[in-house]
């Protein structure tokens, strides 16, 4: 048994596909309106007033702050301390 023969177009084969070389280039800048829609859902820092977890002042955190904790001499001091290499 043989195919019917059909005047329908012929297969074309898919085109083949070529990255372009190189980095690829960035998106496009969202529009105004775009970048509002986005800002309702997200999480914000922007006024945002930080407090020390040492001192629990407002305006630094506890990287920067200039207060000293007690406890913190003995474990600094450890972090001082040279290691002591042993030779035989």
């Amino acid at each position: 048994m043989e195919w019917p023969l059909v005047n329908q177009n012929p297969i074309v084969p898919w085109p083949t596909v070529r990255r372009k070389a190189g980095r690829p280039p960035q998106h496009a800048r969202r529009m105004e309106e775009e970048e509002l829609e986005t800002q309702k859902y997200g999480v914000k820092r922007h006024g945002l007033k930080y407090s020390c977890s040492q001192c629990g002042m407002r305006g630094h955190n506890k990287r920067n702050c200039g207060v000293v904790p007690i406890s913190s001499t003995a474990s600094s001091a450890k972090k001082l301390k040279n290691p002591v290499r042993r030779t035989e």
